[in-house]
């Protein structure tokens, strides 16, 4: 006899979450899937938009799904809502950095990747833009739409990809991003400035180093003058 439980799947909307979440609610138990959604299939999302049964079941209204995929689709466009107002609303000529292209570290996948996003939004403000990712270059520019070219630039390395830019905006956490050396940050950056999309450094620290430092859902911290 089968007891009815209930389990807690975390990363739901994942690729092995889906299947995992799947097998429980087939076997009669009570799920509750957490999933941000930031890294998560968008297949795997509208497939739960649209199983009302498996999006009940799995402790959360569909309604909610549904507002956390547009939430979702509104943190796309919020590293360059945050960079154009720091630019007075006029990105047109500056050019930028941007460390990480795969919508996850250790993998050159670029599905619903927010980097792509990103880039295309700063073309299109007339931004030139310099693009590094240890992996995925090649699929950005094939399958991503984002072929090397006047404006934009792939680097071959994470320092020589900030020079002459006025920002960088870190956009995949790969563990090569983790540590950097912020002197040299600084040394090739037209201005010390970071739009961190990951918020993976410690605030107080940045504004230490020096660097303007703008997070997700975190006040920015500036370097006194």
């Amino acid at each position: 006899m089968h007891l009815k439980k209930r389990v807690l799947v975390t990363g739901g909307a994942g690729f092995l979450g889906r299947h995992l979440v799947k097998c429980l609610l087939a076997q009669g138990n009570d799920v509750l899937c957490v999933d941000n959604f930031f890294t998560s299939s968008r297949d795997n999302v509208v497939e739960f938009l649209g199983n009302p049964d498996s999006a009940h079941d799995a402790g959360c209204p569909v309604n909610l799904l549904k507002a956390v995929e547009d939430i979702n689709d509104r943190q796309k466009f919020l590293l360059l809502e945050k960079a154009s107002a720091r630019f007075g609303g006029n990105l047109k000529g500056r050019t930028f950095a941007v460390w990480g292209l795969s919508f996850k570290p250790n993998t050159d996948d670029i599905r619903e990747a927010p980097a792509l996003t990103l880039i295309r939004g700063l073309l299109e403000n007339g931004a030139f833009v310099r693009a590094y990712d240890p992996e995925a270059m090649p699929n950005a520019q094939t399958l991503g739409g984002l072929p090397a070219g006047e404006c934009l630039f792939y680097a071959p390395d994470k320092y020589s990809v900030l020079n002459g830019a006025e920002a960088l905006f870190l956009m995949t956490e790969w563990k090569d991003f983790r540590s950097p050396d912020f002197m040299e940050m600084k040394a090739r950056l037209k201005t010390p400035l970071i739009f961190d999309g990951r918020n993976q450094y410690n605030a107080k620290a940045m504004k230490a180093q020096g660097i303007e430092y703008h997070q997700v859902g975190v006040p920015t911290q500036r370097p006194k003058l």
